[in-house]
């Protein structure tokens, strides 16, 4: 049970400061590398490790052993670590299983890594990211659930339920505290590049990039992080507008503030501070609780606080939310972890089952000329350098302890065909070997398992460019030539450039990152045992020159004409997106009829009732996503030209035909603190770039 505000205040009053200081203090693994055990012993023994980043329960348990045996007030060290899509079994990116549009599928397997990363000692994750994609050159997409504010918030929402449980004073063994982050507007970075400045007016701020942070501050999240971005001039790890006027004072926040690795060094080198103790100072007195390993608090604090530069107060305050926090862990009463549970909870057939669900809705199916699914018997040449790798498949932030159990592309489809031929493509600069030759030759059809590695995708991950690799490309170009069927997989972390093999392949299949199921994810969609459902979160641009993309920016004063040439567009690319926002096929079609509304003009607290017919002219049983957004007419100021509102899933017969009704709040197209009455067009379709229009009026 979680200890009494009271209890904790009487423990906080019986520490000494330098304890006090302590509990403030994160260090990471490496400390079996930096320390020798007798400073190892010195730190513990003095309470100056308050955290840690590691995830072992033998080694967890001895740590804290130690930490217990040394230490008279007896308070448990926290372990912490980045839990963002898996502790040992890995399901697919936060991007990728975006694309299922499921947050409740999300919150499933946000549950199921808390439950093998809580085995391994991990009592708090750094996740979920409510960070909006906003520029395909940030490698940090990867983490989030894509580009639309209302999306995004359900999904984050979902993650920090399925992360900490039902009970947030009460977090139970199986479950961990989550941390929203990089508060605030983080992806903003200028040119898509990691660790830059923000660029942000305070209109996108409020309406769009503050929702996710928010919902997830709602859905009682026990930490949130700051950014390594500033915002207005001023790091976010020292905004105490951001983290204690908005976070804590309107957003009601009573959890912790834990700094991003190293960040409160940061304001030095960006020249915000002059000197080590004001920038420890004015982290500590904007919010800034945890002092993740800059080790700048264990360093500074106490002088500060004897010189009086620091209240005392303040860090009391600090200290007695981060007892709170480990309260709410339940670390007070069970400080250790049962090292039986990294044997009995960890890869079950319960997660694996769900990693293989997860991965099937998160593939999305781009193209498709009528070749997928592949019929049997048939002759298959895989080709490509992803075909039979574990690593890549799991993208960034992967549980690396998992990655033996990851099944290949290759062994997937070994499960389905016996005349199967394989070969990398690429092998020391050579593009074409002799075993390509034979194994096209002698096949019914190529699939190319093409993509991009780790290293290319997540933090520090940004790019100029998009492309596939040049020896990918030329390997396709090499393909085509001998006129066989093409099914192009895309492996990869994040949205890529592949305008000509979208041209000339037979299909194209965005495969993702999807983690230790992908073989079988992938093999049973070529197949067609997994119809593929899903949908884009993220805008695919057609070249990282048109960065930053997104489908719900402002509408600009000449918006793109075809003959008109003093229009807003590029002169050197085909205007739009390579895929819109919401795209994503399957092997069904399915015919949207046209759409009626209920009433035409409603009050802000009734709800829209839409009503219409989708036939599935498919064979197949089949999952659409059908999307609504809305365009206000008329809105002063301006609001983005496109904004999705709701969306519905729906499951279908061959060939099928039903009506659908999609009913929603009309307070889904409002904003707070603003005139909503007027004129919308509600538009309603399969993708943001594929509408058909109604009219109505909010009164």
């Amino acid at each position: 049970m979680s200890r009494t505000d009271q209890e904790l205040r009487n423990l906080l009053n019986s520490l000494t400061l330098e304890q006090k200081i302590g509990q403030l203090n994160m260090v990471g693994g490496s400390i079996y590398s930096e320390f020798n055990p007798t400073e190892q012993d010195d730190l513990i023994h003095r309470g100056l490790i308050g955290s840690m980043m590691y995830a072992d329960p033998k080694t967890n348990n001895r740590l804290q052993r130690r930490n217990l045996e040394l230490n008279p007030q007896a308070i448990p060290i926290l372990f912490c670590s980045d839990v963002i899509h898996g502790a040992d079994t890995n399901f697919p990116l936060p991007l990728a299983e975006s694309c299922s549009w499921e947050p409740r599928l999300a919150e499933r397997t946000a549950e199921l890594s808390a439950k093998e990363a809580s085995a391994l000692g991990v009592r708090l994750t750094f996740a979920p990211m409510a960070d909006l994609a906003y520029d395909a050159r940030w490698g940090r997409n990867v983490e989030g659930a894509g580009e639309d504010p209302y999306l995004n918030s359900l999904f984050i929402a979902a993650r920090v339920r399925g992360f900490q449980g039902s009970n947030r004073e009460n977090i139970d063994e199986h479950h961990l505290g989550s941390t929203i982050k990089h508060f605030a507007a983080y992806s903003y970075v200028v040119g898509g590049k990691d660790y830059n400045s923000s660029l942000i007016d305070s209109r996108t701020l409020k309406i769009k990039v503050m929702r996710p942070y928010e919902a997830g501050i709602k859905a009682g999240a026990l930490a949130v992080m700051p950014g390594f971005n500033d915002l207005d001039g001023i790091p976010c790890i020292s905004n105490k507008t951001l983290l204690d006027d908005l976070l804590r004072k309107k957003w009601g926040f009573d959890g912790v503030i834990v700094s991003d690795y190293g960040s409160i060094r940061q304001n030095i080198t960006q020249h915000y501070a002059n000197n080590e103790e004001d920038t420890t100072k004015g982290a500590l007195e904007a919010g800034t609780d945890i002092d993740m390993e800059s080790r700048l608090y264990i360093k500074h604090l106490t002088n500060l606080i004897k010189e009086g530069r620091i209240a005392i107060e303040t860090l009391d305050e600090a200290v007695f939310r981060v007892l709170k926090l480990k309260s709410r862990l339940g670390l007070f009463d069970s400080p250790f972890t049962d090292e039986s549970r990294e044997y009995s909870e960890i890869g079950t057939k319960e997660v694996l089952d769900l990693a293989y669900e997860s991965a099937c809705k998160s593939i999305v199916l781009l193209k498709n000329q009528q070749l997928l699914p592949l019929q049997k018997p048939i002759k298959i040449a895989l080709i490509g350098p992803y075909a039979n790798t574990k690593d890549d498949l799991n993208g960034s932030w992967s549980a690396h302890r998992g990655f033996s159990k990851t099944q290949t592309i290759l062994e997937g489809l070994s499960r389905h065909v016996t005349n199967l031929s394989y070969s990398m493509g690429i092998e020391n600069e050579a593009l074409l070997i002799s075993e390509i030759q034979t194994a096209v030759n002698e096949c019914d059809v190529i699939i190319t398992a093409f993509g991009i590695e780790n290293c290319l995708t997540g933090e520090a991950a940004s790019l100029s460019k998009l492309q596939l690799s040049k020896k990918q490309t030329e390997l396709f170009r090499h393909l085509r030539q001998f006129r066989k069927p093409i099914v192009a997989l895309i492996m990869s972390g994040r949205p890529l450039v592949f305008n000509e093999i979208i041209e000339q392949a037979d299909a194209v299949v965005m495969g993702w990152s999807l983690g230790t199921r992908t073989g079988d994810a992938i093999a049973d969609t070529i197949f067609g045992i997994n119809n593929p459902s899903g949908k884009l979160t993220m805008t695919f641009p057609r070249t990282a020159g048109q960065c930053p993309m997104i489908y719900n920016g402002y509408e600009n004063c000449r918006p793109y004409q075809k003959n008109d040439y003093y229009t807003s567009t590029y002169r050197d690319v085909i205007e739009g997106p390579l895929f819109p926002f919401g795209y994503g096929i399957s092997y069904n079609h399915y015919c949207y009829g046209i759409a009626t509304l209920r009433n035409c003009q409603i009050n802000i607290d009734e709800n829209i009732v839409v009503n219409f017919e989708i036939t599935n002219e498919g064979k197949y049983l089949g999952r659409e996503i059908v999307q609504v957004y809305v365009t206000k007419i008329a809105c002063q100021p301006l609001r983005p030209r496109l904004e999705l509102v709701h969306f519905q899933i729906e499951h279908f017969k061959p060939h099928e035909k039903r009506t659908i009704q999609l009913t929603f709040p009309a307070k889904n197209l409002c904003y707070d603190d603003e005139n909503n009455h007027g004129i919308y067009q509600l538009k309603i379709g399969p993708n943001s770039g594929d509408l058909q229009s109604i009219e109505l009026e909010i009164i």
